[in-house]
Formats: structure tokens, C-alpha cells, sequence
């Protein structure tokens, strides 16, 4: 459903941890909306356009963050502008409400705040309340985490409500080589169900790996709530009867 771009030579260098894809993907699944993609990727106009023009044509609706500043290196305006075909300009809006906050220092780099490609759609903006942007099934969102989660809000509330995905999980007592053939013929018995396998120490804050005994969490989701249960119900007998299960 979705794709999402992370743009930024200090994500990509380590000098800047990324807060903003765990927040996506948290308030993603809050609302039953899944990710296709996720590509972090720099401040370089030539690959922003190429991944924009890339993720628009195979995902629903795409997400970016960051590169809409008004520094030389935010050029991700200009990458949106390019890959669908139209001019940058300058919003009579954004325009307005900049003056009226900067006075007579409005000038200079801070024309780039409000300066979109053609098109463009503003989500959300108040007087208060700088807006989203909208270019098709793309939504530009900025880098900076705390104005990144507000402006996600006003994107997610802007659609259409997904369809539910209903959740199960089983915890595990044995490694995933016990059980994985079983898990492959379950998941081709049950096509409409995502089975998903995942390895992890009972002790996270145990250092010694050699001692800590292993635990797998293994989760099932599905819009069909039947066909969950169903899967669910048959993978826990199969588990009881090996006693491997340790909770679900």
C-alpha cells in the first residue's frame, strides 16, 4: 500500500539516527495500512527523482522525509517537480503566511519553504498549523521527527480507512528448524493468512548467548478473520502436540 523514502546524507552517515520509519510504521498499522517499501537514500537530486519515479508507479501511495528545507542540499521539491513534469512555483498562500511571521526578513533561502511544484495540494495547514503536501499519490512530508509525526496525522486522516488486519501471535520454545517445513505447509494451505517467524532471546539483556535459551515468535495476519482463526487453531494443536508451545 505504501512506500517510503527517507532522504538525507546524515541519516545515510550514521550522524543523524532516523526516528521518523518507526513512527510510520507504528501509526501504519495502527490503521491496518501496510508498507511495500522503505529505501533511505541522499541528498542527491538524480536518485531522489529516480526512486520517486520508481515507488510512485508500484505502490498505492508513497511517503517521503526530509529535503524540503531551505538549504542548498533540500532538493527534494525540485525531484518531485522533475519526475512529474512541471514547473516549480511559488504558493500566493505559503507566501503570505511566511511574511506575515518573518516580516521583511522574509527573503532570500526562505522562498524555498514556499516554493512547490505545480500541482501540488495543501493538506491540513491552519494559521497555526503549517500544511502536508500532496503531488499525486505522494505525500512530502519534512525530516525533522516532531513536525514528520504531525504532518503523518494529516496525511492518514486525509484517506480512505483500510481494511482491518486481525493479529495472532505463538511464542515458541524451539529453534525455527523444527517447525519451519510445518510452517511452509501452512502457509500454502492458507494463502489469505501472512505467517511470519521470528527469533529472539528470552533474556534480552542477557550477554551470554551460549546460556540464554531461544524463543521464536511466530505471528499470523489476515483481513479474513475465519481464515485466521482456522490457520491459528491448527498451527497451536500441531505446536501442543510437540510441546513447543509457550504462550499465544
Amino acid at each position: 500500500m505504501f512506500s517510503i523514502i527517507v532522504i538525507g546524507d546524515e541519516i545515510l552517515s550514521g550522524s543523524v539516527a532516523d526516528t521518523n520509519l518507526r513512527h510510520a510504521f507504528k501509526k501504519l498499522r495502527e490503521r491496518s495500512m501496510t508498507v511495500d517499501e522503505v529505501r533511505i537514500i541522499p541528498d542527491k537530486l538524480d536518485v531522489i527523482v529516480k526512486t520517486i519515479r520508481e515507488m510512485k508507479e508500484r505502490s498505492q501511495f508513497v511517503i517521503s522525509s526530509g529535503g524540503i528545507g531551505p538549504t542548498h542540499d533540500d532538493v527534494t521539491m525540485e525531484a518531485y517537480a522533475r519526475v512529474f513534469g512541471v514547473e516549480l512555483a511559488e504558493d500566493p498562500y505559503l507566501k503570505r503566511r511566511l511574511t506575515a511571521y518573518f516580516g521583511s526578513e522574509n527573503k532570500g533561502q526562505h522562498v524555498r519553504f514556499y516554493t512547490l511544484p505545480k500541482g501540488t495540494k495543501l493538506l491540513g495547514g491552519t494559521e497555526e498549523r503549517w500544511p502536508a503536501f500532496q503531488l499525486g499519490n505522494c505525500f512530502i512530508l519534512p525530516g525533522l521527527p516532531r513536525s514528520f509525526e504531525e504532518k503523518l496525522e494529516i496525511v492518514l486522516d486525509s484517506l480512505p480507512a483500510a481494511e482491518k488486519i486481525h493479529h495472532r501471535e505463538l511464542k515458541i520454545s524451539v529453534p525455527e528448524g523444527y517447525f519451519a517445513t510445518a510452517l511452509a505447509g501452512l502457509q500454502s494451505q492458507y494463502p489469505g493468512v501472512d505467517v511470519g517467524s521470528y527469533p529472539q532471546y528470552r533474556d534480552s539483556s542477557s550477554r551470554d548467548r551460549e546460556q540464554d535459551e531461544p524463543v521464536v515468535r511466530v505471528t499470523l495476519k489476515s483481513v479474513d478473520k475465519e481464515q485466521l482463526q482456522a490457520c491459528c487453531d491448527e498451527l497451536t494443536t500441531f505446536f501442543k502436540s510437540n510441546d513447543w508451545l509457550m504462550g499465544g
